[in-house]
């Protein structure tokens, strides 16, 4: 005898979502979050008001005692100690706190045309370049037709530093590495360029070219020099610490540590101050929208 039986599944249990309460949380705290940057820019506006009172601007870069431990805004003209920088392999000698070679050799360059949907192709040419460029590396270059020297000689890149002067305080390692040479130096001996087989040409650089026609491999060396003149009036800005600045913490835990190429201002300095505030604030007010739009998802819809 057949027996028909009918077998009733058991309900399913329902799947419990979490990411709504997750959603509901991420969006709370990115909302107490994004009143940091509120309390960021008030405190700054504050701040702002307090430093410009605060800051002590001398009118001349001089050590004074009764400055040590506050907050000085120093201007002036860079200087060195050193009677010259020297670069013993040329026999180049200049009165700064930066001196440096560049050695500049002709190559083949490769260049990167077309995109990902169409795909991509190579070109190649010569020119001077300061990097040593790896053709290994060539993509397109299976007959191996695009061959650069593996290294250049002398040694590119070279620089000499020596103490850096604001008057009577040292510029800080901080800013002096910020510093750039900014001249040309000229009157080049040829008798150091030929122990390299190198002439001079235009007064300001040794070569290997021959009749003005460079080929692969052909070095032309550069030297160039800090020029505090020409660079002019430079500012600094920190907490006077002996013959030097240090940082400068104001009540809201934020650095004032500045150099700049340019004389600066009290009333420059503060804007500039109370920008850094907005842009920061601004840019926690972007990741925080972010966040609580993303938490807002997760309480509609589980992931």
């Amino acid at each position: 005898m057949n027996e028909n039986i009918n077998y009733i599944p058991e309900p399913k249990k329902p799947v419990k979502k979490s990411f709504p309460k997750f959603g509901i949380i991420v969006s709370v705290i990115t909302l107490l979050f994004l009143i940091w940057p509120v309390m960021i820019l008030i405190g700054s506006s504050e701040n702002v008001s307090e430093l410009e009172n605060e800051i002590i601007v001398l009118d001349k870069p001089v050590v004074r005692a009764e400055n040590e431990g506050k907050l000085v805004l120093i201007k002036g003209i860079l200087s060195t100690d050193e009677e010259y920088l020297y670069d013993k392999d040329f026999d180049i000698a200049f009165h700064t706190s930066l001196l440096k070679r560049t050695v500049y050799m002709y190559q083949w360059i490769e260049v990167e045309n077309g995109d990902s949907e169409d795909g991509y192709y190579y070109n190649y040419y010569k020119n001077w370049s300061s990097d040593v460029i790896n053709s290994n590396k060539f993509k397109d270059d299976f007959l191996k037709k695009y061959r650069n020297p593996n290294k250049s000689k002398p040694v590119n890149d070279k620089y000499w530093t020596a103490y850096t002067n604001l008057g009577d305080f040292l510029l800080p390692k901080k800013f002096a590495d910020t510093l750039e040479t900014n001249v040309i130096l000229t009157g080049l001996d040829p008798v150091y360029g030929e122990k390299y087989g190198m002439t001079v040409i235009d007064d300001e650089c040794y070569s290997t070219v021959v009749n003005g026609e460079p080929k692969i491999g052909d070095v032309e060396i550069e030297f160039t020099g800090l020029d505090f003149d020409l660079l002019g009036t430079v500012s600094m800005i920190g907490m006077q610490k002996g013959n030097s600045v240090e940082p400068y913490y104001t009540k809201n835990k934020e650095e004032l540590y500045r150099f700049w190429t340019d004389e600066m201002d009290i009333e420059t300095v503060m804007a500039e101050i109370e920008e850094d505030a907005e842009n920061a604030a601004f840019g926690m007010f972007i990741f925080g929208g972010v966040m609580l739009l993303l938490g807002i998802a997760m309480c509609y819809r589980g992931i």
